[in-house]
């Protein structure tokens, strides 16, 4: 029984350092992933996004888009999270900076 108690404690202490720690480190890295090479990303897909529009439905334009990270690092996109990278692909932020 104390066996268990403890094994059970030892879960609870190792999953809260897993969502302390190691997750926010993981967030960190891809989003600097990100922050790296989306310039190079946005270069690309600026002049192709509204026949990309026409063409494509939102998951197919999100393929597109890890594709050109893939192409880019030489690694798998499949599983990131490409959320910080649209929240910066804001076309409505583009059109204040060119309005400035």
């Amino acid at each position: 029984m104390m066996r268990l108690f403890f094994d059970a404690a030892f879960a609870f202490v190792t999953l809260g350092a897993i969502e302390a720690v190691i997750k926010p480190i993981a967030k960190r890295f891809v989003q600097g992933r990100i922050l790296r090479y989306a310039p190079a990303v946005f270069d690309i897909i600026d002049p192709l996004m509204s026949s990309m529009m026409k063409q494509h439905n939102g998951q197919e334009i999100d393929d597109i888009v890890r594709g050109h990270f893939e192409k880019m690092t030489g690694e798998s996109w499949a599983d990131v999270n490409l959320a910080p990278f649209w929240a910066m692909y804001d076309p409505r932020k583009a059109a204040d900076k060119h309005q400035s």
